[in-house]
């Protein structure tokens, strides 16, 4: 939770069983995350069944592979739905200890933030 909004982390997966746990950890070292949503574009390993097994975690699955762009279309939907949300993509390159920074408020954006508020 940061300043009373939710935080909600919502990240693609496809055959991600082997990282998918790394990525995990990196996400909950946040103490700010509430919740991670998974979305498993129907893949042929354990990725679902893993993520089932993580605390704070909902999995939404494919029944069928919709290809990169139609799990992230699925992704920023629930994004979306979430209201303040972050996706990553922790398997392919960008780990999730570098992005999930990006949700704490930066010093400029407090600045932005409070002149809205007055």
């Amino acid at each position: 939770m940061l300043d009373g909004q939710k935080i909600v982390v919502v990240m693609p997966a496809y055959n991600a069983a082997r990282t998918l746990r790394q990525t995990y950890d990196e996400v909950v070292a946040h103490d700010i995350v509430d919740e991670i949503i998974l979305v498993d574009d129907a893949s042929h390993d354990e990725t679902a069944a893993i993520a089932r097994t993580l605390d704070r975690v909902r999995v939404e699955v494919h029944p069928e592979n919709r290809g990169y762009g139609g799990n992230q279309k699925t992704c920023y939907r629930l994004a979306l739905a979430a209201k303040t949300a972050l996706v990553i993509n922790g398997v392919i390159g960008n780990p999730a200890s570098d992005l999930c920074p990006l949700i704490r408020p930066s010093p400029r954006a407090a600045k932005k933030r409070a002149l809205l508020q007055s």
